[in-house]
C-alpha cells in the first residue's frame, strides 16, 4: 500500500473512533427532562403585572396575587369588595295626636250644655239639629242624652258668641260649678278639647280649683 493510501486510512479509522466516543460521551435520551405533552409555557411580563397590580391596589386597597389565566398570562386578582348599603337613619315617629271630630254624627250631652250652643260647636243649623231629634226650642234636654247632629247643615251667621275673642288673651275666670263644656259654650265656636289640650288637663277635667283657662 502505498503511503498516500495508508494516510487516508488512517485517517478514516480516526474518524470513525472520533465519533463513536462522542456519542458514548452525551447523555442518554432518558438523562434528559420529559416535556409535558401539549404544556404552554408561562408569558410573564413582570412591568405589566406590577402595573396592573399597583392600580388595582391604589384604587381598593385591597392585597393583590398575580396568578396566570388561562393562556399562561401573569394577571393581578384582588378580592373587591362589595360597595356597602349607606345606612339610612330611621325618621322619628312621634304619638300619633287623636283628631278631634268636628262634627260628629252623634253627640252624649254634657252639663251645661244646649241646643243652640251643640249648633255653634258643630257648626249646625239649630232648626235643623232640633228637627234631627224631634225638640223644639222650648224642649229640656239631659244630661247623658244622644243627639243627632245632621251633616248637611251649617250655622246660620257668626258661630261666636257676641262679645267673646278668641283666642282670649285674658283667658276666661272660672266661677264655682262651670265645667269644661260650660265654658266651651260661652265662646261658642270652640271645642272642649281644645280649651283641655292649652290647659293640659286631665280627666275628668275637674276646674273647680282652676281660676284662669287659657282660652287658645
Amino acid at each position: 500500500m502505498s503511503n498516500l493510501r495508508r494516510i487516508v486510512f488512517l485517517a478514516l479509522i480516526a474518524t470513525l473512533l472520533l465519533a463513536a466516543c462522542t456519542r458514548q460521551a452525551s447523555k442518554s435520551p432518558a438523562d434528559s427532562p420529559l416535556k409535558a405533552p401539549n404544556s404552554t409555557p408561562l408569558v410573564l411580563d413582570p412591568i405589566a403585572a406590577t402595573q396592573t397590580a399597583q392600580v388595582v391596589i391604589s384604587q381598593f386597597n385591597q392585597p393583590t396575587q398575580m396568578v396566570p389565566n388561562a393562556k399562561g398570562t401573569m394577571i393581578a386578582i384582588t378580592a373587591i369588595p362589595a360597595t356597602p348599603a349607606p345606612i339610612v337613619s330611621p325618621t322619628p315617629v312621634g304619638p300619633t295626636p287623636t283628631p278631634v271630630e268636628a262634627r260628629p254624627s252623634s253627640y252624649t250631652v254634657r252639663p251645661g250644655e244646649s241646643p243652640n250652643c251643640l249648633a255653634r260647636r258643630f257648626d249646625v243649623d239649630p232648626e235643623a239639629l232640633l228637627k234631627a231629634n224631634n225638640l223644639t226650642e222650648t224642649s229640656i234636654i239631659n244630661v247623658g242624652q244622644v243627639l243627632k247632629i245632621p251633616l248637611d247643615t251649617n250655622f246660620p251667621g257668626d258661630r261666636r258668641v257676641p262679645g267673646t275673642v278668641r283666642p282670649d288673651p285674658e283667658g276666661y275666670w272660672v266661677s264655682p260649678g262651670e265645667t269644661i263644656y260650660m265654658v266651651a259654650c260661652y265662646y261658642g265656636d270652640i271645642l272642649p278639647e281644645e280649651i283641655i289640650k292649652a290647659n293640659n288637663l286631665k280627666e275628668p277635667y275637674d276646674i273647680s280649683d282652676i281660676k284662669n283657662l287659657v282660652i287658645p
